[in-house]
Parts: structure tokens; C-alpha cells; sequence
């Protein structure tokens, strides 16, 4: 391709708007995250936010089972989700609809029902997790909260008050965000971003030190979930005119990674195991022990 210079004048231009944006909703979140210590610095001890120290506390288990929302969680028995209550428990996005098992961390990133017009969360999505959060199974939960600039969501769920008084809070920030990158066990270096939520959740898991971390739910070989219909297809999944019958679209990149994190984490003394003995992962990462080949949905 011959580089001309309105073609380089285009690409410098396209990375000025970029960067731009990006600075412009730093400083913007910096500045809404100001103004609400200061107009709420009366309600200073509504929630009640930890210190790594204090959150290494709550752990109470060297195992820890990770919930995504596949449709396989609908196999799962009434004692299994007794016996993942004997370890930690934790979770992230479309989980907070469950009624399954108490949660012990749920992580927030992002919330399910981006209002893409008005490029923000509807006032709906708020409602319905303000509604969620206040369900039996998060009486004791430690929310783990995004600390970084471009960290909306979080910024939001202080701002509207969305979590129970005195809720447990605990802040994350992003450590990286390369395809390639390893987690840290450095809980203050932060998490890893990379190929979706479920790299944070899984880099928390070894920041806090589990020896053994579970993947339950994390099907990837559909796009069905949860809490919808066998036969039906989310709307998100719709838009991109793709069918619940579909690989899941993070399938590949997250196959890939957790090869690599396996290993990694094999040879620091850390399982990383799946729950359901169909998911693709086990294709790079063993079937959890105490699961076997219990069929799945």
C-alpha cells in the first residue's frame, strides 16, 4: 500500500479522536468520582470498603468456584450447589440474576444492558441489579469494584447508592489488558483484562491465593445461558445475527488463553479445573475431580 500523505494525515488523525475520547471520560470520571466524595462525604461510612489486608480475611476456603451463566448451571443439583458453599464463591455479569448459592465475591465490570444510543446503562439495567443485589444469596457478599478511570459502571454503582448499606467493597485495578498477558499474585498489582470478564475473576482467584480455582458454568460451546429458554437465543446475540445454537463468540480467544494460564498457574502449585466435562476448555485444563462425567444440558 503507498503511503500518501492524506493517508497518513487520516491515520493520525483517527488515533487523535481516540485518544481524545479515552481522555475526555478520564477526566470525566475522575471529576464525577470527586464530586461524589465530596457531595456524599456525609454518607462516608455507608459502605463499608476494605483494604487488601481486610479482604484477604474474608477468604475462607483454598478453593474457589467461579460461576459463569451457561446453560449447564441448570444441571447442577440442589447438594452440588450445598457443596460449592464449603468453598469461596464468586461471580461476575448475567450471574447476578441466579438463586442457586450465596456468593461470597461478585465482581463488577460491567453491568448486562448497555443502552448503546445513549452509550451508558438504562435505567432499567440499574434497577433490575439494585433489585438482584438485595436477594438472599448476597447478604454476605464482598463486591469487588473496578478502580480504574474509564471504570463508569463502578462510578455508578456508588453514585446511585445501588448496593445494600453497608456493603463490603473492595477496589480492582486493571493490571493489563494484552492478549498474552499472565496474572500476577500481587492483589494490590490488579487483575487481568483480557477476553472477557472471566480473566479478572480468574486472576483475583490466584492474587488471593487459592490453591485450587473451579470453573462452573463456563460452557463456551453455545450461546444459550441460564436463565433463558433452552431453545432461545439473547437478544444481544440477535443483534449480531448469531443463534443460541452458535459457538459462543469468546470461545477461541478463551481457549486459547486458558491454555496458556493452566500451565502457568500448574506450575506455581495452583489447579485450574472446569466443572462441566463438556465445556471446550477441556480441551486445555482437566475436569474438576469431584465432578467426574455427570452429564450437562
Amino acid at each position: 500500500m503507498k503511503v500518501t500523505v492524506s493517508n497518513l494525515r487520516a491515520v493520525v488523525t483517527y488515533w487523535v479522536v481516540v485518544f481524545w475520547n479515552h481522555t475526555k471520560i478520564r477526566c470525566l470520571n475522575y471529576l464525577r468520582k470527586r464530586l461524589f466524595e465530596l457531595v456524599h462525604r456525609d454518607h462516608a461510612n455507608y459502605y463499608a470498603y476494605l483494604s487488601s489486608d481486610e479482604l484477604r480475611q474474608t477468604k475462607s476456603s483454598d478453593t474457589l468456584f467461579i460461576f459463569g451463566s451457561g446453560f449447564s448451571i441448570n444441571a447442577i443439583t440442589e447438594r452440588e450447589w450445598r457443596q460449592f458453599e464449603s468453598g469461596d464463591t464468586l461471580s461476575f455479569n448475567q450471574f447476578i440474576r441466579q438463586d442457586f448459592v450465596n456468593l461470597d465475591y461478585y465482581l463488577i465490570r460491567e453491568i448486562a444492558g448497555i443502552d448503546h444510543q445513549n452509550t451508558g446503562l438504562s435505567n432499567r439495567a440499574y434497577d433490575h441489579f439494585r433489585e438482584c443485589v438485595r436477594g438472599p444469596r448476597f447478604t454476605k457478599t464482598v463486591y469487588l469494584l473496578q478502580n480504574d478511570l474509564l471504570g463508569e459502571v463502578s462510578i455508578e454503582v456508588q453514585h446511585r447508592f445501588l448496593l445494600p448499606q453497608g456493603s463490603r467493597i473492595w477496589f480492582f485495578r486493571t493490571f493489563s489488558r494484552k492478549r498474552n498477558a499472565l496474572p500476577s499474585n500481587n492483589l494490590d498489582q490488579g487483575v487481568i483484562h483480557t477476553g472477557g470478564t472471566l480473566t479478572d475473576a480468574v486472576s483475583f482467584g490466584y492474587a488471593m491465593g487459592y490453591s485450587s480455582i473451579v470453573l462452573v458454568g463456563v460452557d463456551l460451546y453455545d450461546r444459550r445461558y441460564f436463565w433463558l429458554g433452552e431453545d432461545e437465543t439473547r437478544p444481544e446475540d440477535l443483534a449480531r445475527d448469531a443463534a443460541h445454537t452458535d459457538v459462543h463468540n469468546t470461545a477461541r480467544p478463551v481457549v486459547d488463553l486458558m491454555r496458556q494460564w493452566t500451565e502457568f498457574l500448574k506450575e506455581r502449585g495452583v489447579s485450574l479445573t472446569v466443572y462441566n466435562p463438556q465445556s471446550l476448555l477441556v480441551e486445555v485444563m482437566d475436569v474438576y475431580p469431584a465432578r467426574g462425567e455427570q452429564p450437562h444440558i
